[in-house]
This record gives structure tokens, sequence and C-alpha cells, in this order.
């Protein structure tokens, strides 16, 4: 009952990816917000 679907893990995992890329893409934005108010 634990084993999932190839295809299933490898669309969780690309979401998984662009997750982190969209998090981190706002990250460095607030970063560049923040010192150029400084």
């Amino acid at each position: 009952p634990d084993i999932i679907p190839d295809g299933i893990d490898m669309i969780k995992l690309k979401q998984w990816q662009i997750a982190l890329m969209i998090q981190a893409q706002i990250q460095a934005e607030q970063r560049q917000q923040s010192s150029n108010e400084n």
C-alpha cells in the first residue's frame, strides 16, 4: 500500500522543485528591496 507509481512521484518531485525555486526567488526579491531601502 505504500508503493507510489513513478509517474506520481516524479510529478510531486517537480512540484517540490518548482516550489523551492519560487520561494528562493521571492526571498531574493525581498533582499533586493530591503537593500534598496537602506
